[in-house]
């Protein structure tokens, strides 16, 4: 071992034995409590309570980092708790029937913080039990969670980035839940009508209804649905597979890929449309008049409740084995299978 490398790691030894007496005197002096290692200050708990004579149609919730969560209370008076430090503040106003929450943050620079305060930060809307009204939230960087909303008018809530999750909501007119960056989780809703939307992120339902309508769009995610019921649905997915297990639709039903496969169990409507670019379509139990599946590069493989003389049946590969019954020419029901590369079976279920 030569004279540097000698001296080098005497250097070193002594810088590391110094660091940690240093860390040793720095943890004494609080105790030995990590979390009172910070130059920030510690997050305060506080709370607002709406006057007494305040009948709110409308909440609008402007955000910015916090996580959010907004419930239904049993109380007659809207609530809120929040946390607030030296660079987050809250302001409320309220506008005659309408409550305005902004949350503010100051703007820092050339400041280097660091804590390790250990508060689960998470602001909570309650609102009061007869509430009727509409509800919009918007932020930018965090998650949100509605739980057991009942009878608002309409519900919109958009995340730049964060995961949004819906539970047990019911509104009487439209529900949108828009997330840029992060996932899109309900279960037990029921709207007038419902958009969802990830830009990057998967779309998860479970049971869930609309009068009218429901779309779901994720530009780079899953979209999987589970006992789900609406008069149309409509489904896109430019970089995902669209998984569909007990869907019905009044009227018409369709699921656009770009690049992915299009799953099902159990799906129902008068009429299907199913395309995708590049992958395979399998699905199963199908009832239906109308079927249209088209696969620019996979399999076809779909099983219809009826008989093949109930339909004109048209189905063709390029490149492919084709397997489908005869059907029937003169029938008015219509199922027309097609891919470019890949394999076609259709299968009639008694």
């Amino acid at each position: 071992m030569s004279k540097a490398v000698k001296i080098t790691l005497i250097v070193a030894t002594i810088l590391i034995v110094f660091g940690i007496f240093v860390s040793t005197i720095a943890l004494g002096t609080v105790g030995f409590d990590i979390r009172r290692l910070s130059n920030t200050s510690t997050p305060v708990q506080q709370s607002y309570t709406a006057s007494p004579n305040a009948n709110f149609q409308a909440v609008e919730v402007k955000g910015v980092s916090e996580n959010y969560r907004i419930v239904q209370g049993t109380g007659s008076r809207l609530e809120i708790t929040y946390y607030e430090d030296e660079q987050t503040s809250y302001e409320f106003v309220e506008r005659g029937s309408a409550l305005v929450i902004t949350e503010k943050h100051k703007i820092v620079f050339m400041n280097f913080n660091f804590g390790f305060i250990g508060v689960l930060r998470e602001t909570v809307i309650t609102l009061p039990a007869g509430f009727s009204g509409s509800v919009e939230l918007n932020t930018a960087s965090g998650d949100v969670k509605i739980q057991g909303l009942n009878d608002a008018s309409s519900l919109k809530v958009s995340a730049t980035s964060g995961n949004i999750t819906c539970d047990n909501v019911s509104v009487t007119n439209s529900l949108t839940l828009s997330s840029n960056s992060g996932d899109i989780n309900c279960s037990n809703l029921k709207a007038d009508s419902i958009s969802l939307k990830a830009t990057s992120g998967n779309i998860k339902c479970n049971t869930m209804t609309s009068a009218k309508g429901l779309t779901a769009d994720s530009n780079s995610g899953s979209l999987t649905l589970s006992r789900v019921q609406a008069d149309t649905i409509a489904l896109k997915a430019t970089s995902g597979n669209v998984k569909l297990d007990d869907v019905t639709a009044k009227r018409t039903l369709s699921a656009n890929v770009f690049s992915g496969d299009i799953r099902g169990d159990q799906v129902q409507a008068e009429t299907i449309t199913f395309k995708t670019t590049s992958g395979n379509i399998r699905v199963h139990k199908i009832r239906v008049s109308n079927l249209s599946c088209n696969a620019n590069s996979g399999d076809v493989e779909v099983d219809v409740y009826g008989a093949d003389s109930s339909y004109r049946i048209s189905a063709k590969s390029f490149s492919g084995d084709v397997r489908v019954p005869s059907g029937n020419t003169s029938a008015s029901k219509t199922i027309d299978l097609s891919t470019t590369s890949g394999n076609i079976k259709l299968t009639f279920l008694g």
